[in-house]
């Protein structure tokens, strides 16, 4: 009838679960047999009804029953469709957001991450796999909120950088906003692009436009 999961993640390993209606008193392994098969074992690699799902895409697992008593029973097969999704984004992933060309909805987990700063439309919030800025009124988040969960986040793309538009399903407790790192600006010599998840603090600059 049916197996489940129709879609996993990549990195999930787990069992498939076949609903199927055997022929009353029939024994696996003494009346039959059931032997499963991916499409493309490269996306999703199965082993009996083991899976093991390693690239995004979307595969047909094939489900045969092999009756070893062939006189009284006959062979059956049925394919089921499968997709595999990206696992769900952590923190640091969220600046490939940039080169998605439309708004969409994402799932991004949120470990321990810090709101470190928040300021009129925007809240900035780091874990220890990278940081994001969050537009839109800061979403009411306050300095030193820690969040869990996973989030779905909404965004549109603009001057090339992600604009959180929504953002729902996280879990925020009180906790202490980290100090920034303190770096002089004449000793500023890192380039910005690559220093996007820390927090700075930067003294003796002077702003020329």
């Amino acid at each position: 009838k049916s197996i489940s999961p129709t879609t996993v993640t990549v990195g999930d390993i787990d069992e498939f679960t076949l609903d199927a209606t055997f022929a009353e008193g029939t024994v696996a392994d003494e009346d039959y047999e059931i032997s499963w098969e991916s499409s493309d074992p490269t996306i999703l690699e199965v082993d009996d009804n083991v899976y093991e799902a390693k690239k995004a895409g979307t595969v047909e697992i094939t489900v045969s029953v092999t009756a070893l008593d062939d006189e009284t029973y006959k062979d059956v097969s049925k394919t089921f469709t499968v997709t595999v999704k990206e696992a769900v984004s952590a923190l640091a992933n969220i600046a490939a957001l940039t080169e998605q060309t439309e708004a969409g909805e994402y799932a991004v987990k949120l470990s321990n991450a810090v709101v470190t700063y928040v300021n009129g439309n925007y809240a900035y919030i780091q874990d220890e796999s990278g940081a994001v800025v969050m537009y839109k009124s800061g979403h009411g988040l306050t300095a030193g909120q820690v969040l869990n969960g996973t989030a779905t986040v909404t965004f549109q793309i603009r001057n090339s950088n992600p604009q959180i538009t929504a953002l729902s399903g996280i879990e925020a407790t009180d906790g202490t906003a980290p100090e920034p790192t303190e770096v002089a600006a004449d000793a500023w010599n890192t380039p910005i692009a690559t220093v996007l998840s820390q927090y700075f603090k930067v003294t003796g600059a002077t702003i020329t436009k």
